[in-house]
């Protein structure tokens, strides 16, 4: 049978011969109590579940710290989902590998994302907030780091160059609803809504796989975003302090509650509409991304989400559509 590229090519009975990076590996034991591997393998498209049946202890003691394995198996099915049943495990080194291939992408141009991102903060016209997002964009380190950054670990816009589509996605919806209501300063709604998450480009590293740096892990993005703000404000001179405050409470408050590790809940109407922007986003990007993952399973729902507690209705069978 042909080769297949990547694991969302994959069906069952199908044998690959390709290399993937390794998400996580175990040493477990049968009922009976021989040794097995159980591995989590990715690519650029998802993730596969696999097993090294034979072997076991030798394989894994010859893999060291290895990050990427090239594999000969049998794609086989599981409790209804596809895993792979090893043949032939070899350690490649990382050196080897062209990353792209292992790290998920978006569908849009992050050149052409920050281009537009750039031009709605270009109407930002307060004489200090216009200024202070001047400095980001000039900012090429800070700009690189945004074209490449994951908007998060596993959640909503896990892939290269999510946390560009998620702040102009948060920004573009914001400039609509500032529109539509009345005594909203859209000037500082649009400073948050594009500085909201700049602290994820410290707190995340997209290579060789999407993980928290050591100050991500210890301080986190909100922390790390108001550190950099306060960077750009002090260059500027005569910044308001009572404006410094806006923008930093904008940051701080976004997850909007105490629950999802908020230090402060919103309390001005911009942070309000700033942080329902931002959770609808993030939601809905995360609930076509599950339905989308689930396309395969011939149900008309979703597993259960544990984070949203819920199934989400996908339609029904292909066959049955008209």
């Amino acid at each position: 049978m042909a080769e297949k590229n990547y694991i969302s090519d994959f069906t069952e009975g199908d044998s690959i011969s390709r290399t993937f990076y390794i998400g996580s590996r175990n040493r477990l034991l049968t009922r009976s109590g021989k040794p097995y591997l159980s591995l989590t393998l990715r690519d650029k498209t998802g993730t596969i579940n696999a097993k090294v049946w034979e072997d076991a202890d030798t394989i894994h003691a010859n893999m060291g710290a290895a990050e990427f394995v090239h594999v000969r198996a049998t794609v086989e099915k599981y409790m209804n989902q596809l895993q792979l049943k090893v043949d032939q495990l070899k350690v490649v080194r990382t050196e080897d590998v062209d990353l792209s291939d292992f790290l998920p992408s978006g569908a849009n141009d992050p050149d052409e994302m920050l281009k537009e991102l750039r031009q709605i903060a270009q109407t930002v016209q307060d004489g200090f907030l216009s200024p202070l997002l001047d400095l980001f964009f000039a900012d090429s380190e800070l700009m690189e780091r945004l074209k490449v950054s994951p908007g998060a670990k596993h959640l909503h816009h896990s892939f290269v160059g999510g946390l560009l589509e998620h702040t102009l996605s948060v920004t573009k919806i914001c400039d609509w609803v500032c529109g539509h209501y009345e005594r909203i300063n859209r000037d500082l709604v649009l400073v948050g809504a594009i500085l909201h998450d700049i602290g994820k480009v410290y707190e995340l590293t997209a290579s060789p796989a999407f993980d928290y740096t050591t100050e991500g892990r210890l301080l986190g993005h909100l922390i790390l975003g108001c550190n950099v703000i306060g960077e750009k404000i002090r260059q500027i001179q005569g910044f308001p302090r009572e404006l410094e405050i806006q923008v930093l409470h904008l940051v701080l408050s976004h997850h909007g509650s105490y629950e999802f590790r908020s230090p402060v809940v919103p309390k001005t109407v911009e942070a309000m509409l700033l942080n329902q922007v931002d959770d609808l986003d993030a939601k809905v990007r995360l609930t076509q991304d599950y339905i989308e993952q689930a396309k395969s399973d011939p149900s008309e729902f979703t597993p259960y989400h544990k984070l949203l507690e819920r199934y989400f209705y996908k339609g029904p069978p292909e066959s049955e559509n008209p």
